[in-house]
């Protein structure tokens, strides 16, 4: 089983960036990891997860089978989440354009499409499922993903009984909303205990910014326009990646014009901006990670996913600022500023959060096609 560049595909062609993303997504199930990933050669959605002793892996999609899986075509875009103590996984079915969902009811998986065939309650016949992110909100999986159709952020959460859809922005309206192409490299995270998500706006070359506040949906473009604080005018928006830091959001992403990596942080009243890469930048989060501690590794994953070994480049959907030179020794990191698309470097890496008290890292050797895993420790 090999895991193939699937920018090389030429399906999805951007003027700018990458042009797919496989999107490795991981959680912790029971204490022990599990890795959410596509095979490119059999258009499957993979699973790999550590039992105490060792590494297993298994096809959970697209190879037919019981319990609503399908035949090809599905496993890029995951985005993995736990929901009432179990594992639920939302990806994209290439083969019939939608939105894919998988959960594990605690003896076995069970699969559904969820949008772009049509049916109740806001579903769309459309090319959906691109670009997936998810968080809970009240408790409950709320879904944000782009449709190519229509150029748009969709939305899909789920109110203890059925699911919901709605386009959230692209399609105009109210509270700031444009009408224009948004919703690819989405980035969700909740502040304040709402959700806020981070999105390309393509048309307008810019980050795009929808909360919920209680009530309503509201919008606004961050960066890419031009504004105070350290707003530019440049394409930006791509590769988002979000988290809390001090309680606060952070965002990191891509300046496509510039070659460089772009931090937005909100420090409770207004949102900064800054040139991550700046050598006088004193914000902890873009500080390099010590490079001694950090062991690459294929060791378990060797029988699944292919038997060379090389230098790996690592990208910036988990670490912003640490990567490989090409050269450097195996297993060791090197930490240096990225100049190009970060997911070209690593198609999105995918961060752990912890494992016994460790972070651990997922993410895509373009080089040898093969899945990686970083640990600390």
């Amino acid at each position: 089983m090999a895991l193939r560049d699937p920018r090389r595909s030429g399906r999805r062609q951007r003027t700018h960036g990458p042009q797919r993303r496989l999107h490795n997504t991981a959680i912790l199930y029971n204490g022990r990891p599990h890795v959410f990933y596509w095979d490119n050669t059999d258009d499957t959605l993979r699973h790999a997860y550590y039992n105490g002793s060792f590494w297993a892996f298994e096809i959970l999609d697209g190879k037919g089978g019981p319990n609503g899986r399908m035949n090809g075509g599905v496993g890029e875009e995951g985005a993995a989440i736990l929901y009432n103590g179990r594992p639920h996984v939302f990806y994209r079915s290439d083969g019939i354009d939608s939105l894919r969902h998988a959960y594990y009811n605690g003896s076995a998986w069970a699969f559904e499409t969820l949008d772009g065939q049509g049916g109740p309650n806001g579903r769309i016949n459309a090319d959906v499922g691109w670009e997936n992110s998810v968080v809970l909100y009240n408790g409950r999986p709320h879904v944000f993903y782009y449709n190519s159709t229509n150029d748009t952020l969709r939305h899909a959460y789920y109110n203890g009984w059925a699911w919901i859809f709605e386009t959230l922005d692209g399609a105009g309206g109210p509270n700031g909303r444009v009408s224009s192409d948004v919703g690819e490299y989405g980035a969700v995270i909740l502040y304040n205990g709402r959700p806020h998500v981070f999105y390309h706006a393509d048309a307008l070359n810019s980050l795009r910014h929808a909360y919920y506040n209680g009530s309503a949906w509201i919008f606004e473009t961050l960066d890419g326009q031009g504004g105070p604080n350290g707003r530019i005018n440049a394409t930006v928006g791509i590769d988002n990646a979000a988290l809390l830091y001090n309680g606060r959001p952070h965002l990191f992403y891509y300046d496509a014009n510039n070659g460089n990596l772009r931090h937005a942080y909100y420090n409770g009243s207004a949102w900064g901006f800054r040139d991550a890469r700046r050598p006088t930048d004193p914000d902890p989060m873009v500080a390099s990670t010590p490079t001694s501690a950090w062991r690459t590794r294929r060791s378990s994953t060797t029988a699944a996913l292919g038997s060379s070994t090389t230098t790996t480049r690592t990208g910036t959907c988990a670490t912003p600022t640490t990567t490989v030179r090409r050269g450097a020794s195996r297993g060791s990191t090197e930490p240096v500023e990225p100049t190009v698309a970060p997911t070209s470097l690593s198609a999105c890496s995918t961060p752990l959060s912890s494992y016994n008290g460790r972070p651990h890292v997922f993410y895509w050797d373009i080089d040898n096609a093969d899945l990686r895993h970083a640990y600390f420790g």
